[in-house]
C-alpha cells in the first residue's frame, strides 16, 4: 500500500518550470511549455511624436505642428496660443509690461513652441505647452485643458508653472496623472522636485523638493520615476520618485556612474565600479557582475544578460530576485 500511496503522491506534484533559451535571427528565443518570448538583439529606434490626440465622440483635441486643434463635429480651431504671455490671467501687468520689449526683438517668442507632455482626466484633455526663447531655450510652460465634453470645448488656462520640466521633446510625455491630480518633475534651476497641480481648483502648483543635481532619469507607466543624483561629495544615488505621494526612496549609492536598465519593477540597476560593472536589483539588493561588453534586457518576469552586445558569444536567463540562473545559451 506504501508504494502506491507514493506513486500517488508524486503524480499530484506540479511540474517544475523548464525553460529554453536559445538565439536566432537577432533574436534570444525563451521558451516555457507552450509560452514563448522573444528579445532583439537591437532595440528599434524609438520615433519622436509627431502630435497627441485625445476623443470623445466627435469632440477631438489635437497637438501638432499647427499647436493646439480643437474639433467638434465639422467646427475646426486652431491656435499657438500667442495671447497666453499678455494674459493677465498668466502675469500681472507690470510683468506683461516688461516681456513686452523682449517679444518686440524676438528675444522671447509670443507662440508655443512644443508639448512638454499631456494626459487626460475625466473628459478634460490637459497639455502642458512650453515656450522658448530665440536660443530655444524653454522660458514658460502653461497647463491649458480642453473639455471634450462642453458644448463648445476650446482651450482654457488652468496654471503657469513658477519652474520647468524636463521635457526636451517636440512632442514630450512629462505630465502625468494619479488619482485626481497631475504630477511634473521640475526644477528651479538649482533643485528639483515633484510639482502637483488639482485641476478643479487650478490656481498654482506646489511642489515638493527632493534633490539637486540630475544625471538622468526614466519615466514610466508604473506611477514612479527612476533617478540618478549627484552627491556633493563625488558620488551618485539611485532613487524612486513617487508621484503620487510625491516622496523619493534611495535604492543605492556608489562612487561610480549608474543608469536604470528600464522604468518598471523591481528597478534594475547598471553600476560602474572600479573593476567592475554590476546589475543591482532595487528591490532585493542582490547584484550579479556583468561580462565584459553585456547587454540586459528584462523579458516577463526574468532577465536576460549577454555578451558581447553587438555579436553575443553567450547569453544566461535569470530570475533577478535572487539572480537564479533560469537557462543558459552559448554560441555553437
Amino acid at each position: 500500500m506504501i508504494i502506491p500511496a507514493f506513486i500517488c503522491f508524486l503524480s499530484q506534484q506540479k511540474p517544475v518550470d523548464k525553460y529554453t533559451l536559445e538565439y536566432f535571427e537577432e533574436h534570444f528565443v525563451v521558451r516555457n511549455g507552450s509560452s514563448v518570448l522573444r528579445v532583439p538583439l537591437r532595440q528599434p529606434k524609438a520615433q519622436p511624436l509627431a502630435s497627441i490626440m485625445y476623443r470623445r465622440d466627435q469632440t477631438f483635441a489635437v497637438w501638432d505642428d499647427r499647436g493646439l486643434t480643437v474639433r467638434k463635429d465639422k467646427a475646426v480651431s486652431s491656435t499657438r496660443l500667442d495671447y497666453i504671455p499678455t494674459s493677465p490671467k498668466v502675469f500681472p501687468r507690470s510683468e506683461i509690461i516688461r516681456l513686452l520689449p523682449k517679444f518686440r526683438s524676438g528675444d522671447r517668442k509670443k507662440t508655443a513652441a512644443s508639448l512638454s507632455g499631456s494626459c487626460r482626466l475625466g473628459t478634460n484633455a490637459f497639455f502642458l505647452v512650453r515656450w522658448e526663447d530665440h536660443a530655444k531655450t524653454p522660458w514658460m510652460e502653461v497647463l491649458m485643458k480642453v473639455d471634450l465634453a462642453a458644448t463648445k470645448p476650446k482651450p482654457e488656462f488652468v496654471a503657469r508653472l513658477d519652474r520647468l520640466s524636463y521635457a526636451t521633446a517636440r512632442v514630450d510625455d512629462r505630465l502625468y496623472a494619479a488619482a485626481d491630480s497631475l504630477y511634473v518633475i521640475t526644477t528651479d534651476g538649482a533643485r528639483w522636485g515633484v510639482s502637483r497641480i488639482d485641476p478643479v481648483s487650478g490656481n498654482k502648483f506646489d511642489t515638493t523638493e527632493l534633490g539637486e543635481a540630475f544625471d538622468g532619469i526614466l519615466t514610466g507607466p508604473t506611477g514612479f520615476a527612476y533617478v540618478v543624483e549627484r552627491t556633493d561629495y563625488g558620488s551618485r544615488v539611485a532613487a524612486r520618485v513617487s508621484l503620487k505621494t510625491e516622496s523619493r526612496t534611495d535604492l543605492i549609492e556608489s562612487s561610480g556612474h549608474m543608469h536604470f536598465v528600464d522604468a518598471k519593477l523591481p528597478e534594475l540597476i547598471v553600476i560602474n565600479r572600479e573593476n567592475a560593472e554590476v546589475l543591482h536589483n532595487g528591490e532585493t539588493g542582490s547584484e550579479i557582475t556583468l561580462p565584459h561588453s553585456a547587454a540586459a534586457r528584462r523579458i516577463g518576469k526574468h532577465v536576460i544578460v549577454w555578451s558581447p552586445f553587438s555579436e553575443p558569444k553567450s547569453a544566461t536567463l535569470y530570475d533577478p530576485s535572487r539572480w537564479t540562473i533560469v537557462a543558459k545559451w552559448s554560441a555553437p
